[in-house]
């Protein structure tokens, strides 16, 4: 099968256009944040991480199928869509039928947890059928964070931390906020494409304005995480692992101020969440607690 690029002939953004815009990047990127629960509170999440994965690739194929029935315009995801729309739904599939099974493994009470964030997913984009939520003037930008941190965050540590409610809430708007920052950089990279109705930050506040609300989303989280650590609630290697990346997060917004490309926005921004696991993961190794 032959993926169509609008990059040159390079072959590294081709693999990074691929992963991007197949939905395999945000996918990896949703499943770290339970690997980094797994690792911060030593729980047995992995199985969970396996399913949010496939969830996240059947559900962003899906909301990507029905959006790539718009016009392209130019928008890069939508172009890719069109392109290997085979591809993209047999993955979505294939992965939809994968998370069945990991959801049948994880029992009944983990399917009615999950629900309202596979309702909100099914009535996110816009279809032949209805109107999608997505289109709410306001909202998308929400919709996305409390779906991300309540997937990612707030079922895994609810059903098997057994976490005291301050640090299930406060991981919950750790992430939430930080999605919240990481989306507006997709905002910025869709402002051109985006109807004027949703009424986006970028849209409503300009772009530099708009970036600031990401920093202080950002600044918010860092804050967070400090007082975590003042509190012996987290050790400096995870405070590290999981500073760097919100550092870096501030610096690539910077970044798309002065030049918004979409490839970078929809891969770099996207795999930060990865990177945090990934430093997590390997100062779990090396460093002693």
């Amino acid at each position: 099968m032959t993926f169509v690029s609008k990059t040159n002939s390079n072959s590294i953004p081709k693999v990074l256009e691929f992963l991007a815009y197949s939905n395999i990047i945000v996918a990896l990127a949703s499943g770290s944040f339970v690997g980094i629960w797994q690792i911060q509170y030593q729980l047995p999440l992995s199985q969970y991480g396996y399913l949010l994965f496939f969830l996240s690739v059947s559900a962003y194929g899906y909301m990507h199928l029905a959006e790539s029935k718009k016009p392209s315009m130019g928008h890069p995801v939508r172009i890719f869509t069109k392109k290997n729309k085979g591809f993209v739904l047999g993955l979505s599939l294939l992965s939809a039928l994968v998370a069945l099974y990991f959801i049948w493994l994880e029992g009944m009470q983990t399917s009615l947890v999950l629900l309202p964030a596979l309702l909100i997913s099914l009535a996110y984009p816009n279809n032949p059928w209805f109107k999608g939520i997505r289109s709410k003037p306001g909202w998308k930008l929400l919709f996305i964070a409390f779906t991300w941190a309540y997937t990612s965050t707030f079922v895994p540590l609810w059903l098997y931390g057994e976490l005291p409610t301050q640090i299930l809430m406060t991981s919950f708007f750790q992430v939430f906020f930080w999605v919240f920052a990481l989306a507006i950089a997709f905002d910025v990279r869709d402002i051109a494409f985006d109807g004027g109705e949703l009424q986006t930050l970028p849209q409503q506040k300009g772009i530099s304005a708009a970036l600031r609300w990401a920093w202080i989303a950002i600044a918010a989280v860092e804050v967070s995480l400090f007082i975590q650590f003042m509190q012996d609630q987290l050790s400096w290697q995870v405070l590290l692992a999981r500073w760097i990346p919100l550092e870096l997060s501030s610096l690539f917004l910077w970044r798309i101020k002065k030049k918004a490309d979409p490839l970078f926005i929809s891969f770099w921004i996207e795999a930060l969440p990865i990177f945090a696991f990934a430093l997590l993961f390997f100062s779990s190794k090396f460093f002693v607690n």
